[in-house]
């Protein structure tokens, strides 16, 4: 029976601080939240991790639904199992950013989430600022001759530039800027995203249950079956037909 239990990872170093219903959470030393989540209800990714470009549509439009932008999409392995690995931010109050990373190991009846939530505090905008001064003053950023424009190659969709307008991710976001900013919440999140993604173990139990299937290539799949079978069944009739005559 999959619990908490089922899924582990190296958290020394963390502090913990509390489990129940489903739920273990830790704090790194730098003061993020750890979590270790277990649904025990099919999984609602809507998503088919068949598929990197429908999965990060899905991933796109839910957090576009709550005011966050995604900064990192992509399927992987975790221990044997498929999972998603996905980055958002979103705007906290009165200024800066919460930057979210998951890892979620969807199974066909359950799930797993190990999450991570980093704030960003103190002086805020400084990573941004840094990198807009550079990206404008090497012309890869370019400022609008209208003013009711955003500026030009600052902030757009991480997979699809076109997707330019309203929040998204921003240049100063990429990856290879973190050793720049190693106390910026992004870079303590891929950092500790990245240690829990080595480190996890599944259970053998969990590892072998019945995988999570989209429910659209579940359909294919049943609709694919129900052929066969119907072509087996006129199959075996017109060979009993053609018996009797």
């Amino acid at each position: 029976m999959p619990s908490l239990a089922s899924v582990t990872f190296d958290a020394s170093g963390f502090r913990f601080h509390s489990e129940g219903d489903g739920t273990r959470v830790w704090s790194t030393p730098a003061g993020d939240r750890v979590g270790l989540y277990y649904f025990a209800l099919k999984p609602d990714l809507d998503a088919d991790l068949q598929s990197v470009d429908a999965t990060r549509h899905v991933c796109r439009s839910r957090a576009a639904a709550i005011g966050a932008a995604i900064i990192e999409v992509s399927i992987t392995i975790v221990d044997g199992c498929r999972a998603l690995r996905q980055v958002i931010k979103v705007p906290q109050q009165p200024h800066g950013m919460m930057y979210l990373g998951s890892l979620v190991l969807p199974f066909r009846d359950f799930s797993f989430v190990v999450k991570v939530q980093c704030h960003e505090w103190g002086l805020t905008g400084v990573r941004d600022s840094v990198i807009l001064d550079e990206a404008t003053a090497d012309g890869q950023v370019t400022w609008p001759d209208d003013d009711r424009e955003g500026l030009h190659g600052w902030m757009y969709d991480p997979y699809d530039p076109a997707l330019h307008d309203g929040f998204h991710y921003n240049l100063s976001e990429a990856s290879e800027y973190d050793s720049r900013f190693p106390t910026h919440p992004l870079t303590r999140l891929r950092s500790v995203l990245a240690h829990l993604e080595q480190s996890i173990h599944v259970t053998t139990e969990v590892r072998h249950s019945p995988a999570y299937i989209f429910p659209a290539r579940g359909l294919a799949r049943a609709l694919r079956m129900a052929g066969r079978l119907a072509r087996r069944v006129i199959a075996l009739g017109r060979h009993g037909t053609s018996s009797q005559t």
